[in-house]
């Protein structure tokens, strides 16, 4: 049985007058008892009714989509704002390995980024906020003649091509695309480390309340969902 609660009728701008029925409680039967149920925000919700509904979300796949993406985004974010590429430069992919661990909780994770830059001006602004990442032997003045960048990577593993505005020894041409991919190797398995802790946090309560509470649906004052 269902209470309904009908509110005023209201007028609009002319148009003819309505009135609204809202489902607010609801009578259910738990061991033989009839108990009153209504509906509230989740942050209104008793902490046992809040962690019905925590778990229910951590076993979801809406949850782990939403923590994946953003995942990516930040993923993303790093990029633009650390190493100063752009959306025309860098396309990022986070994906879920399919695993779980002892708790029954996604991990694991593949990233998988296309990475471009195809005009000298961009790559050697890229060059410099990268000159400290590579350990990779290489002469005085050769990372200068780099005009392109273009890689694939996927979890560690980098593939990269790239090419320079000078004729320059076959020995030099190899170092400076071993100097490149050392440093996107550093980079890019820094950010997948990052998405793996970010995918794992995201199941803590307190990540998953805070994700509950910027969305504070109704739930019924049990923690069932709303149908």
């Amino acid at each position: 049985m269902e209470r309904k609660t009908t509110l005023p009728p209201f007028f609009s701008f002319g148009l003819s007058k309505k009135s609204y029925i809202i489902d607010t409680s609801r009578v259910v039967e738990q061991k033989g008892r009839k108990i009153m149920e209504t509906k509230e925000c989740y942050v209104d919700l008793h902490p046992v009714a809040k962690d019905r509904v925590m778990a229910r979300t951590k076993a979801s796949l809406a949850y782990l989509a939403h923590t994946i993406e953003t995942a990516r985004q930040s993923a993303e974010s790093t990029l633009y704002n650390e190493f100063g590429l752009t959306k025309n430069d860098v396309e990022i992919h986070v994906g879920w390995e399919g695993d779980l661990n002892k708790e029954g909780r996604p991990y694991g994770a593949v990233v998988s980024v296309d990475f471009g830059i195809y005009n000298k001006e961009a790559t050697q602004k890229f060059i410099w906020k990268i000159r400290n990442l590579s350990t990779y032997p290489i002469r005085d003045g050769i990372i200068e003649t780099l005009t392109e960048i273009n890689a694939v990577c996927v979890n560690d593993r980098v593939f990269a091509d790239v090419d320079t505005d000078e004729k320059v020894g076959n020995d030099d041409f190899f170092a400076v695309g071993m100097w490149t991919r050392d440093a996107l190797y550093v980079i890019f398995s820094n950010i997948r480390l990052n998405v793996l802790q970010l995918l794992s946090e995201a199941y803590w309560d307190i990540a998953v309340d805070a994700y509950l509470v910027g969305k504070n649906d109704l739930y019924w004052s049990d923690g069932q969902d709303i149908d």
